[in-house]
This record gives structure tokens, C-alpha cells and sequence, in this order.
């Protein structure tokens, strides 16, 4: 890949490294020195909270020393090719738990969105992020067998291996949101009968209907949990009902483990807290230990997952090309804007002069004329800009400016 002109970085808080603890924890301290400023993207999903910057490191340099002061393990950080690389890795999933999962997808594209509507948007930002979007679009749509379960699945799956019932058994899903939504499908294809609860009561009775489940409240489902077999929960906070109904100070608390419910949370951070987490035992598992469980380890899954990351790779690879060359080119773009634009000037300054020199001329012959004007422009320019266009290294640039006075 060819050198970048400008830096491009990416500061990170990762699965192995950082618990969901510290991961918010990073979260918050973005959020408190940066806010929407500097254009800089803040990505947050269950497993891992990433920074991506343009331009100096001062910025991320300053959010390292305040992470260190407060106690957080190093953060990782990703210059120049790597980190524009790391980005269209993950976007093709191949940075996830799940190799080449959906969710993450959604959320570069959400991440997208947040930049440009930021009011700080950088071009060079904008530009790695379209890319990253259209390559996690081509490594899915083209990967010709059908895809690895996500992380949904993955929960699933634990459950079943515990001995939870999911197939005719009653399950809760605690949230609403893509996770949830998730949840809730993958529960309700295999035939589970699910209730869905949510902090807010219309996203829990509209994906309830879609499903063909029932619903709840939050408040009531902390309740009703020891009532289901299995608690799937994705929730964007702690959630301060169940912890208090199941806490050390609940009645609840001394009742036998095997009769709470088999509980996975994807919540990051954490929805039940530790003392909570630690009274369920082995029937709980978290985001975290449930990342570090690892794919599939079947033959056939085995063979998908290697076909996908050997396309995705390519992808990735043409990619960040791409990207080097429309980096190197920036400048040349500048130069034929402001090539066209002096062209434009000098042509409209002349067309003028022209028509004082002949008054006689009717509106339509004076439209005539400065068409033929515009027509003659273009083709002149239409080999100098079609050099531009292609200049990577500058040199076609430098003689634009020197021939032309620009």
C-alpha cells in the first residue's frame, strides 16, 4: 500500500485487553475531553470502543494520558495504513467474534453518519469510512455459502450446550435494539416462546408482534425472570430492577442456583452487576467470555469462515489502495479545480468584452456564442484534467501550475 500523505489514527479499547468496565470507562473519558469536536468518530459496540482521527495526535495522545491516570490498561493505537486497514477489517468482520457477523456493519454505518452530521466531517474521514462501508457490503453480498452464525446464534448455542431449553421453553430478551432484535429472532426460530422487554414499552410491543411473542415492561420483567428458563439480556446500561430483586440484600438470593435462569448478557457495559453475575455461577456468561469461546470449530464451519476471510482480505487489500491513491491525488483534484475555475473566469471576462464589441448581436445569438464558448473550454481542458484525475505522484500538478500560472 502506498504511503499515506496524511495521518490517519485509531485509538482503541479491545476484548483481551480491556473489560467491559474499562471499555466504558474509555467511553466516558472521549466523551468528557472531546465530545463531537476536533472530527474525530467514536465507535462503541458490545465488545470494543474505538477512537478514528485524522490529522495530528495530540488529541489521542492526551486520551491515553487521562486513561493511564485513571487506571486503564494501554490503549491501542493504529497509525497511518494500519489503522486505515484495521477499519476495513473490521468493517468486513474480520476483527469480530463472529467472523463476518452483520452487526458491525451497521454500526461503521452508523459511525458514518455521526461524522457527517458532526458539523467537524473531514473529507479524509468521510472517504475511509465510504470505502470501509463498501467493503463490508462486498465481502457479505459476494461470499457464495451462507454466512457463520452471529453472536446471537452464539448465545443460543451456549445455552443449549448448558441444558437450558430453548425449543418449546419460555425465554426473555431484556432490550430491544439490534442485539435484541437479534435475540429475540434467533429465539423465536427455534422455537422458543419469548417475552421481550424494554426500557422503552412501544420497541418491546412492536418487536413482540413481529415475533410472535408477548411483552413487558422492564421494571416487570426483573420480576418475571425467575419465572423463564432462559434471560437474554442487551441493554445499553445497568439495569437497576433486576440488580435490586437479585442482589445479595433480595430474598431471592439464597435460592438454589440451578433454579435461576440459564443468563446471557451482551449488555457492554455490563447490565447485572458482579455480585449478581457471581451468585448465578456457571449458568451466567458475559460478552466477554463468550467473545473469547472462539468460532465454530466444525469442519464445514471452518471451510466458510476460511473461503470468506481469504475474499474479505482482497477486499481489504484493494481497498486500502484505493484509498492511497485518492490520498495522493487530493492535491492534483485542488489543481484542476482551480485550473477550471481560472479558465472559467478568463472565458466570461472575454465573452463580455465580446459582446460590448457587438451590440447588434439578439439574445439568442448571444446564448449561441457563449455555448460555443463553454464547448470550446471543456475540450481544451478535457486532456489536462484527465491527467490530473490520474496524477498519484504530483508531477502532472506541478506542471499544471507552472504551464497555466496557477
Amino acid at each position: 500500500m502506498t504511503a499515506l500523505p496524511l495521518p490517519f489514527w485509531v485509538l482503541a479499547a479491545q476484548p483481551g485487553s480491556h473489560d467491559a468496565e474499562e471499555r466504558s470507562a474509555f467511553t466516558g473519558i472521549v466523551r468528557e475531553q472531546i465530545g463531537g469536536r476536533d472530527g474525530a468518530g467514536l465507535l462503541v459496540t458490545c465488545h470494543r470502543v474505538e477512537l478514528y482521527g485524522v490529522g495530528g495526535e495530540a488529541v489521542a495522545s492526551a486520551l491515553e494520558e487521562t486513561a493511564g491516570a485513571r487506571g486503564l490498561a494501554p490503549l491501542r493505537r493504529y497509525r497511518g495504513q494500519d489503522g486505515v486497514r484495521h477499519l476495513f477489517r473490521l468493517a468486513a468482520g474480520l476483527e469480530s467474534a463472529v467472523t463476518g457477523e452483520d452487526e458491525i456493519l451497521h454500526q461503521v454505518r452508523g459511525l458514518l453518519d455521526a461524522v457527517r452530521g458532526s458539523g467537524h466531517a473531514d473529507p479524509v474521514m468521510v472517504r475511509a469510512l465510504e470505502l470501509a462501508l463498501g467493503v463490508g457490503r462486498r465481502a457479505r453480498a459476494e461470499r457464495s455459502r451462507p454466512r457463520e452464525r452471529s453472536l446471537a446464534d452464539r448465545a443460543l448455542d451456549w445455552v443449549a450446550t448448558r441444558g437450558g431449553q430453548i425449543r418449546g421453553g419460555s425465554v426473555m430478551v431484556a432490550g430491544a435494539g439490534v442485539m435484541g432484535r437479534a435475540l429475540a429472532a434467533g429465539a423465536a426460530r427455534r422455537g422458543a416462546s419469548v417475552t421481550v422487554a424494554s426500557r422503552d414499552p412501544e420497541r418491546a410491543r412492536a418487536l413482540a408482534r413481529v415475533i410472535g411473542g408477548s411483552w413487558t415492561s422492564l421494571e416487570d420483567a426483573a420480576t418475571q425472570a425467575m419465572d423463564v428458563r432462559v434471560l437474554l439480556i442487551a441493554l445499553g446500561g445497568r439495569w437497576e430492577a433486576f440488580a435490586d430483586r437479585w442482589g445479595p440484600a433480595a430474598p431471592r438470593w439464597s435460592a438454589p442456583v440451578g433454579r435461576r435462569p440459564f443468563t446471557v448478557d451482551l449488555s457492554s457495559p455490563p447490565a447485572v452487576p458482579e455480585s449478581v453475575r457471581a451468585a448465578f455461577g456457571e449458568q451466567f456468561i458475559d460478552v466477554d467470555r463468550l467473545f473469547a469461546r472462539g468460532p465454530s470449530a466444525a469442519a464445514e464451519a471452518e471451510e466458510i469462515r476460511r473461503a470468506y476471510v481469504e475474499h474479505a482480505e482482497r477486499l481489504v487489500d484493494d481497498a486500502c489502495e484505493q484509498y492511497a491513491r485518492w490520498l495522493a491525488a487530493r492535491p492534483s483534484v485542488a489543481t484542476l479545480r482551480t485550473l477550471r475555475e481560472s479558465a472559467e473566469e478568463q472565458r466570461s471576462r472575454e465573452l463580455e468584452r465580446l459582446f460590448r464589441r457587438l451590440p447588434e448581436l439578439d439574445a439568442r445569438e448571444r446564448e449561441l456564442v457563449a455555448e460555443f464558448s463553454e464547448q470550446l473550454v471543456a475540450r481544451l481542458l478535457h486532456g489536462p484534467s484527465a491527467r490530473l484525475h490520474d496524477d498519484t505522484d504530483g508531477a502532472a500538478a506541478d506542471a499544471a501550475r507552472m504551464l497555466f500560472d496557477l
